[in-house]
């Protein structure tokens, strides 16, 4: 079996030992709504998702049946997480079972991001989420996923989100140049884009990995305008996009959670970011 290495679209990952890295998101409000709205409105022509961040990524791909994915991050434990994923969905027949492999195999340093004090336990709270990927009612999205996995349909990218459009290498536009000639000669489209929290992330102080981003030379407004160009490249104004960059309306400032949503992307990118 394939060992997963990302595909480099320019510098490397980052090694955040301080910041770890995530599998599930703190996503309840309009979660449930916002998956049962994808799954409402699947499309007839092979699609892709192209998505940031964690499992999220596989509840939008599953309630798309999404015939090719593509993972994004700029965490090199998060590209990790994913060759867990892989090797665990090898073999393993059910989602209870993709649970028991998959927790031995996560990185232990740094430590998962998670409010249990169980590896296990905290992913093993997917099976009953009526959701998610792996609930155990619904173990056709599990094997949609693993069959994804097993063909070679998922693609793990190394991409910053915010990558400036006058970047050197500029990887969005070659991975706008791919996915363009996948739409040519396959029909395929992007469908859906999973941004996670990154829009709300990058206008605070303090980053993902504990960094401070008042010091690294960039404004807000530019790597928001980035975003939005990058955005602007990858998908067409049909494709839907994803976010979570809200919080929730029960989020404390000791306990940060966000709302899921889901919009058109053009609406998004002329509505412009927060």
């Amino acid at each position: 079996m394939r060992t997963e290495l990302p595909w480099l679209l320019g510098g490397r990952p980052l090694r955040p030992d301080r910041g770890g890295y995530t599998v599930t998101m703190r996503e309840d409000e309009g979660t449930a709504r916002a998956l049962a709205a994808l799954r409402a409105s699947r499309r007839a022509a092979p699609c892709i998702h192209v998505g940031w961040g964690s499992f999220r990524n596989l509840d939008i791909a599953a309630a798309r049946s999404s015939a090719s994915v593509y993972l994004c991050d700029i965490n090199l434990h998060q590209f990790r997480v994913w060759r867990a994923v892989r090797q665990a969905l090898h073999g393993a027949d059910s989602p209870a079972a993709f649970v028991d492999a998959v927790a031995p195999k996560l990185p232990q340093r740094p430590r998962l991001r998670m409010f249990s004090t169980d590896v296990r336990d905290w992913i093993g709270r997917e099976l009953s989420r009526p959701d998610s990927w792996l609930n155990e009612r619904s173990t056709e999205r599990y094997r949609h996923i693993r069959e994804l996995f097993e063909t070679g349909a998922v693609r793990v990218l190394q991409l910053d989100l915010a990558t400036s459009p006058d970047a050197p290498l500029r990887p969005f536009g070659r991975l706008a140049a791919r996915l363009s000639e996948r739409a040519s000669n396959d029909g395929f489209a992007v469908d859906t884009v999973y941004v996670s929290n990154i829009p709300f992330m990058l206008q605070q102080a303090v980053g993902f990995f504990g960094e401070d981003q008042s010091s690294d030379g960039r404004s807000v407004s530019a790597a928001l305008h980035a975003v939005r160009h990058n955005l602007g490249l990858l998908a067409s104004p049909a494709a839907l996009l994803i976010t979570a960059e809200h919080l929730a309306t029960t989020s404390t400032n000791d306990n940060l959670q966000w709302r899921t949503e889901v919009l058109q992307l053009d609406t998004y990118l002329q509505a412009g970011l927060p």
